[in-house]
């Protein structure tokens, strides 16, 4: 079958559309649920590196009767009451962004049940084979997409966990020099 033939045959266009969608919506779950929470979790473990990585510069700073005075006088508790406040605009775009994929998710559904709907009666096209098969094909596709994001994209580090810490001790070191 030449390609010109094949863009034109409908059981050929809808089992691309009925692909798509079913790739948009994996993907759209595999983000909500799985995803967005393992970021949050790779953030926290940085920020407890960072964290780790700073008790040498604790101990410069005890020594340092300047260093001690000056951070005596910081408010921490009013620091650590401003950052247990939760983000209102983290939380609205965080929430937007969910509802607009599961919007978008249904109106694609619909799409698909609307030109089913249309095209029954006039094409010899099995929707349900069509749809088994393409749930198979998502279900091994998924646990590959899986795997290699566990075991291989989340262990990638872009930088080293010192970069941060480092960066930010250099900061300070500045200021206190400056």
């Amino acid at each position: 079958m030449t390609i010109s033939k094949l863009l034109n045959d409908t059981e050929f266009r809808v089992d691309a559309y009925l692909h798509s969608i079913i790739l948009f919506t994996f993907l759209t779950f595999f983000f909500i649920f799985f995803v967005s929470n393992k970021t949050k979790d790779l953030f926290n473990n940085n920020i407890s590196n960072l964290i780790h990585k700073l008790d040498p510069f604790t101990i410069v700073i005890k020594n340092n009767k300047t260093a001690r005075k000056i951070l005596t006088a910081i408010n921490f508790q009013n620091l650590v009451q401003l950052g247990d406040k939760k983000d209102e605009y983290v939380e609205k775009n965080n929430s937007e962004l969910i509802k607009l994929l599961i919007v978008v998710n249904v109106l694609l559904w619909l799409f698909i049940f609307i030109i089913i709907i249309i095209i029954k009666p006039y094409n010899n096209i099995n929707f349900l084979q069509l749809l088994i098969g393409n749930l198979i094909i998502f279900v091994v596709v998924a646990g590959i997409e899986y795997l290699f994001i566990i075991k291989v994209a989340f262990s990638y580090s872009p930088i080293e966990p010192s970069f941060m810490s480092n960066k930010l001790i250099e900061s300070i070191k500045n200021k206190l020099n400056n």
